[in-house]
């Protein structure tokens, strides 16, 4: 199965729907805004916990790939999931400081998301 776990910042339903017709067989979507301080913002690990409910699968079998060090990739280490970071995102100088060691925390760095999948099929 394809999952999608995402923060919103758009329509709900319009989002859900170009992710399902874009192939991917479900999404799990934060509609929060970051002052709710919900559970299922990421770094949280609400939408891996919605998941989980639904879809019976192992973290150490999972992949995150994202483009944040402060969501995406802590996200993942908060899980111990292996996380894929796609250096096209917003550069966090200190994020990527504390992340230089990366091999040792599960992260991988690649350039573009065609490389994260590349990536991804090869392994």
């Amino acid at each position: 199965n394809h999952l999608w776990i995402f923060e919103l910042n758009m329509n709900y339903y319009d989002f859900f729907n170009s992710l399902i017709r874009m192939g991917f067989d479900d999404a799990f979507i934060c509609p929060h805004s970051e002052q709710t301080n919900c559970n299922c913002r990421k770094p949280k690990k609400g939408l891996i916990e919605q998941a989980h409910r639904k879809y019976n699968f192992q973290n150490k079998q999972s992949i995150i790939i994202g483009d944040r060090f402060s969501s995406d990739i802590q996200l993942a280490q908060n899980c111990q999931i292996l996380g894929i970071h796609v250096a096209t995102g917003k550069f966090e100088p200190q994020y990527f400081i504390d992340n230089q060691n990366q091999q040792k925390k599960n992260i991988i760095t690649v350039q573009n998301l065609e490389s994260a999948v590349n990536y991804v099929l090869s392994n």
